[in-house]
């Protein structure tokens, strides 16, 4: 028996994963991320049009390339 797929976030225009993390943009330009657990997505920032999820060069930690709007 399979596992039904769940809703994380809502309103989803990109997503992105990386080694430890996976990302959802939504259409209110906020950048979702979550772990293990989709359930536990929280905003990591707002006001985002696009992003580039994986490690940064120079960095381990995996943040992600993020392009803001300018206002």
């Amino acid at each position: 028996r399979l596992a039904r797929p769940m809703a994380a976030v809502t309103g989803v225009i990109q997503v992105g994963v990386g080694r430890h993390s996976s990302y959802a943009l939504a259409r209110d330009r906020r950048l979702y991320a979550w772990g293990d657990d989709f359930r536990k997505a929280e905003v990591l920032f707002e006001g985002v049009k696009a992003f580039a999820a994986g490690a940064a060069r120079g960095y381990r930690g995996g943040i992600p390339g993020v392009s803001r709007v300018s206002d």
